[in-house]
Formats: C-alpha cells, structure tokens, sequence
C-alpha cells in the first residue's frame, strides 16, 4: 500500500537552517516528488548537498511503512482465517456447499 505522504522530520529545521527558505521549499517540494512517483531528485543549488540524506531517510521510512504493512496484512489474514475456522467448527451445517448439483451416475453401474 502506497502513502501518500512524505516523512519530514522535525530535525530537518536545525539540520538545514543555512538553506534559505526558497531553498527549503525545493528540497521539500522534491521530497514530496520522490515520495509520490519515485522521480530523481535533481537541484542545483545549495539544496542538492541535502538531497541524498533527505532521499536516504525517505527511502528508510518507506521501508519501514511497507514493513509494518505487511505485518498488518498477515495479522488480519491470520484472524480472519481464524474466525471462520470457529465458526465452521461450530456450526458444520453452514459449511459453504457447492453451488454445482452432484450427478446422479448410478445408472451407469449397470453398463460398466
């Protein structure tokens, strides 16, 4: 599953406070850019010495986020295959049946 925003920590204020804020708003806006589409980020100013921590951090957040997805998604199967294990056993009458009639091939125990 895909987010659909970028992680921006707090540290970025301290870390990039020589960056003007025009700076900061590039480096940010091809941030978000990455984040969204995967696109290269590519700056020319003194932005572009921040792009590759700032690509880094990004990239290990996504991976992060993927991770815990993927958890989450394998609990939920687990618990859902659960529940309807429970409730087959406890009920086997509601056992899903077979939406094809089965054939009525006795007839046949006489030609074979």
């Amino acid at each position: 599953m895909a987010r659909n925003y970028a992680a921006v920590p707090h540290e970025y204020l301290e870390e990039m406070a020589e960056l003007t804020d025009e700076q900061f708003g590039r480096l940010m806006r091809a941030l978000l850019r990455y984040s969204r589409s995967g696109e290269a980020i590519c700056l020319e100013g003194n932005e572009r010495f921040y792009a590759a921590r700032v690509k880094a951090m990004e990239d290990r957040h996504q991976k992060s986020y993927d991770e815990a997805a993927e958890r989450h998604r394998q609990r939920a199967q687990a618990a859902a295959n659960a529940r309807w294990e429970k409730k087959d056993a406890a009920y086997p009458q509601n056992k899903r049946k077979s939406s094809v009639p089965k054939r009525d091939d006795s007839w046949m125990d006489e030609y074979w």
